[in-house]
């Protein structure tokens, strides 16, 4: 689905459009779907060795990484959802914007921001340092004050 404006009501079409395409898909799915039990059966060990997928999700590109030492715990998962590189273009898409628009920026790469609850470390000439939310909100204070 696209649409040529390439502004926030150009992809806020878009997921109107997505939404009536899962509607469809579902009810194919629904229509089609064969009787009987629906059963799976997963082995509870994960043979050893290393997975990546990547998948198209409905906020772009989501990526899982996972190791296994063939036990029924996994050494290594990663996981990088669509919001973190996403957040980018609202930097790009904000400029020029008044303060009061960025909501609606924000709104149109349709963040999860659960996704997003991650520590900051940043390295600097001092080392390396944590940030917590007060500090991280204090930097900004103080940048923009200046």
């Amino acid at each position: 689905m696209v649409e040529q404006g390439g502004d926030l009501e150009a992809r806020f079409i878009v997921r109107v459009k997505e939404l009536f395409e899962s509607y469809r898909i579902i009810r194919e799915v629904l229509d089609n779907l064969p009787e009987g039990e629906l059963t799976a059966r997963m082995p509870r060990r994960i043979k050893e060795g290393e997975a990546i997928t990547r998948v198209e999700a409905p906020r772009g590109e989501l990526f899982y990484y996972v190791r296994s030492n063939g036990t029924d715990m996994p050494d290594r998962v990663k996981v990088r959802t669509p919001t973190i590189p996403n957040m980018a273009s609202v930097l790009h898409l904000a400029i020029g914007h008044q303060l009061a628009d960025v909501p609606m920026i924000l709104a149109g790469i349709d963040p999860c921001f659960s996704c997003n609850d991650r520590s900051v470390r940043l390295k600097s000439a001092g080392g390396d340092d944590v940030w917590t939310w007060e500090k991280l909100r204090k930097y900004g204070i103080d940048y923009y004050n200046d």
